[in-house]
């Protein structure tokens, strides 16, 4: 695929996306770059895609979100 085939892709793809609240990553725009010039496998792709997004996921719960925000509950929520 040629390289402004890819782009025009990747652009249609974020155009797509963008109404469900969605974006598409930097690191995430390079792993599809590299699958549409067959630099990987899908099997490849796919390993790299959920190494991705299983690496950078953070867990917080509601009052720590809110504390980073600077707001203290007086209680917790039962």
């Amino acid at each position: 695929m040629k390289f402004k085939d890819i782009e025009e892709s990747i652009r249609r793809a974020e155009g797509n996306i963008k109404h469900e609240g969605m974006y598409i990553t930097d690191e995430e725009r390079e792993l599809i770059r590299e699958k549409a010039k067959g630099n990987l496998t899908q099997d490849e792709f796919i390993k790299k895609v959920v190494e991705l997004h299983t690496t950078e996921l953070e867990y917080k719960t509601i009052s720590e979100e809110l504390k980073e925000i600077g707001f203290e509950r007086e209680e917790e929520y039962k």
